[in-house]
């Protein structure tokens, strides 16, 4: 998930309070994928929680976050941030093993 999508999840979330919001809803205020969206309610269960049995979803007030939105926001920050400088790494290193195997390749012909 984006921070710019977690943004306008946990924004329109929070406007709707504990009562919280269907799917649907929830695509249409944020001009989401509804399969998307639904991915990222099971994945990301510190900042959303279902609403009893029904359909709706609520930012999650018991998780460690306790419904406050600048914090789950600064945790997608520093999650997507962290996600990238080790995809970053992968690049990085990926590049350094083929680089040797090529100089190991010519080295041996």
């Amino acid at each position: 998930m984006t921070t710019h999508e977690a943004r306008r999840i946990i924004s329109f979330l929070k406007e709707k309070g504990i009562h919280g919001a269907c799917l649907s809803d929830i695509a249409k205020a944020t001009d989401m994928d509804l399969l998307k969206l639904k991915e990222y309610m099971n994945e990301y269960n510190e900042l959303f929680s279902k609403v009893g049995s029904t359909d709706k979803y609520t930012l999650n007030r018991f998780g460690p976050y306790q419904g406050n939105a600048e914090q789950m926001l600064a945790f997608v920050e520093k999650y997507n941030h962290s996600k990238l400088c080790f995809d970053k790494r992968i690049i990085w290193m990926s590049s350094m093993i083929a680089v040797l195997f090529a100089v190991f390749a010519t080295n041996i012909s």
